[in-house]
């Protein structure tokens, strides 16, 4: 259910930024039709919405392998064709689930994509036992503290939640306490960051560097 879910909200954000693309160009008799085409993605993205919460009731067992963090980071920004994504992804083999991550991952720049503006930042980096993921976009933010999400909710939490809540961040959310980590929020004067701190084992997610 959770993969389902975020085969369709994936595409349905890259549709979105093509339709921004097409309203400059097209001519005017033919712009008149895009209305009813955003009515379309938007019933769509609530029925996407919806199957995200029924999937956080499944939790699948956790498959756990050895990957190239810099591979896995080249391939999801590669899908995103002329969309500016920036990698500053370090050579390191780390022990997670795979598919989740680049999940995790692909939720996240779809988020920054459709809610703040280029560049999105991909950057990642060893803190001992820790693999930090960050997804930075350039939107405007507001002033608020780093939030934890997985700390107790809060109003000034709800109101950024859903601000920058996409169409996956419940999913990301869920891979990050799959692996004892969290999930930081940090607005800031220049943008807004995202923020994944991923436990795998007692080892480590990071095998070598």
């Amino acid at each position: 259910m959770r993969g389902i879910v975020h085969d369709l909200a994936g595409p349905q954000t890259r549709i979105g930024l093509q339709l921004e693309v097409l309203e400059e160009v097209l001519e005017p008799t033919h712009r008149m039709r895009l209305p009813a085409i955003r009515s379309d993605m938007q019933q769509l993205a609530g029925i996407t919405e919806q199957l995200a919460l029924l999937a956080e009731r499944d939790q699948p067992t956790t498959a756990v392998q050895q990957l190239a963090l810099d591979d896995l980071c080249l391939r999801v920004a590669s899908s995103y064709g002329r969309q500016n994504i920036q990698l500053r992804i370090p050579h390191l083999l780390v022990r997670l689930d795979g598919a989740g991550l680049e999940r995790a991952l692909r939720n996240l720049i779809d988020n920054a994509c459709d809610h703040g503006q280029p560049p999105v930042e991909v950057s990642a980096w060893r803190r001992g036992n820790v693999l930090v993921v960050q997804v930075r976009d350039q939107g405007p933010t507001v002033a608020s503290p780093t939030l934890l999400l997985a700390a107790p909710p809060s109003p000034a939490h709800d109101r950024q939640r859903e601000r920058h809540r996409g169409l996956g961040l419940a999913i990301v959310e869920s891979f990050c306490r799959d692996f004892q980590g969290s999930l930081r929020l940090d607005p800031t004067a220049a943008g807004f960051t995202v923020r994944m701190e991923l436990v795998a084992s007692g080892e480590g997610p990071v095998l070598l560097g």
